[in-house]
């Protein structure tokens, strides 16, 4: 795990909570290029809990250039742009992508 990713994740409360009514569900993360990685969040119960390494039959999976989410991670490019200018690719439940959004509180 990159230190700068394994930095933002400690910063995050984990498990974080997610609003609203869910069910129980998995998302990956594919980061490519340099420092990039596989991570998953486990979510049940409406908490959600981060942890390295890939799975199968995720809820959502969510790919995107480690360049790109350092940029999100920072405050400097907003996620739901990123996504509709294709810098992330998300397949699965998006609804589930925009509550995660809101969980992390990205700057």
């Amino acid at each position: 795990m990159s230190e700068e990713i394994n930095n933002f994740l400690k910063s995050i409360v984990n498990p974080f909570q997610l609003e609203g009514d869910n069910p129980d569900a998995t998302v990956l993360f594919n980061l490519t290029g340099e420092n990039g990685g596989v991570y998953h969040a486990d979510i049940k119960d409406n908490v959600a809990t981060i942890l390295e390494g890939s799975i199968e039959n995720p809820t959502l999976t969510l790919t995107a250039d480690y360049a790109n989410v350092r940029k999100m991670l920072s405050g400097e490019e907003n996620p739901v742009a990123a996504f509709m200018t294709g810098k992330i690719k998300l397949q699965g439940d998006y609804m589930l992508a925009l509550k995660l959004v809101k969980a992390i509180k990205l700057p």
